[in-house]
């Protein structure tokens, strides 16, 4: 930590870590990562899915992979925030292998289409990659068509990689297992950063900003950066920019919890709440009145009674 020179105070007025990186960083085994994914001779399976929690880095592998492929390569990239449905699947495949098709062709035809230019391009030793951003939004029936497409087509003719949080893996899950013959894929999960690679991207981050190798954070400060951003790198730019904004200190860290934490913390506050309102209706519940106790002799009349009776006959 010593080597890292850490200044006291923010030397930048903007900050360089609003807005996503320009390149990519290799750290945390993502420049491993990378590589595997750009030779698809090392692929196990035709269907990759990159996974992952929500700013854990997955769009910006995406975005490294698809300006990184190949000469062989032939990749269409589809972003699933903005196309989700089977005809704008099929549609935006068409236009990234740069194939020509007839105006309101059927999906039917348009799928077709992509298969037989798939084997072409197999036959010409080049294949065709699919890449699926934010593939969690993707309809089911989109997502069946892409199986489809590569059932359809021979082994080294079509892969594709989806990048997508890690509820996708059920609904890939589910497709796969409604073809008719079932097709393996391979999951390569993101990982947050550790606090070491949460420095190393930090001062990453701050030399892509022509500020040197030196993050402009004091160590209270980088130490506050990965708690806060759970070692996730949309977090943490968020974080690090806040702190060069002034908006958060490191007399703050009580008063900012990781998104978990605060999950956790607002169940159990709503637990707790709902205990006390169970335990308060209780207090103040009237207690049951019962029928006729004003007539009934208690106990210790019904006891002395048949004493007196006796000594009455006695007498």
């Amino acid at each position: 930590m010593a080597e890292l020179s850490l200044a006291d105070e923010p030397v930048t007025a903007t900050s360089p870590f609003e807005g996503p990186s320009t390149n990519f960083f290799g750290g945390a085994h993502r420049a491993k990562q990378l590589e595997d994914l750009r030779h698809l001779s090392r692929w196990s399976r035709r269907l990759l899915a990159v996974t992952g929690e929500r700013g854990v880095g997955k769009s910006s592998l995406y975005r490294a992979l698809s300006a990184r492929l190949d000469p062989g390569v032939k990749a269409a990239r589809i972003n699933a925030n903005l196309t989700s449905d089977t005809r704008e699947v099929l549609n935006a495949l068409l236009q990234g292998f740069g194939i020509a098709s007839p105006a309101n062709a059927n999906p039917q035809l348009l799928a077709q289409l992509i298969t037989v230019h798939a084997e072409e391009q197999c036959e010409a030793r080049r294949h065709c990659l699919v890449l699926v951003d934010d593939a969690h939004l993707l309809d089911l029936r989109a997502l069946e068509q892409l199986l489809h497409l590569v059932d359809a087509t021979s082994e080294d003719a079509l892969r594709v990689v989806f990048f997508a949080e890690s509820y996708f893996i059920t609904a890939l899950d589910k497709a796969t297992k409604r073809m008719s013959t079932a097709r393996a894929w391979h999951e390569i999960r993101l990982l947050p950063f550790t606090e070491e690679d949460t420095r190393g991207y930090l001062a990453f981050r701050a030399q892509e900003a022509g500020g040197g190798q030196r993050p402009p954070f004091t160590i209270a400060n980088l130490k506050l950066i990965y708690e806060l951003s759970s070692g996730l790198p949309g977090r943490i730019n968020e974080v690090a920019a806040a702190i060069q904004r002034g908006e958060i200190g490191v007399r703050d860290r009580d008063r900012w919890l990781p998104p978990m934490h605060r999950a956790l913390a607002l169940v159990l506050l709503t637990v707790l709440l709902g205990v006390w309102l169970v335990w308060s209706g209780y207090q103040t519940a009237p207690e049951p009145e019962v029928a006729g106790a004003e007539e009934s002799p208690t106990a210790a009349q019904a006891l002395t009674l048949p004493a007196e009776i006796g000594t009455l006959a006695a007498g």
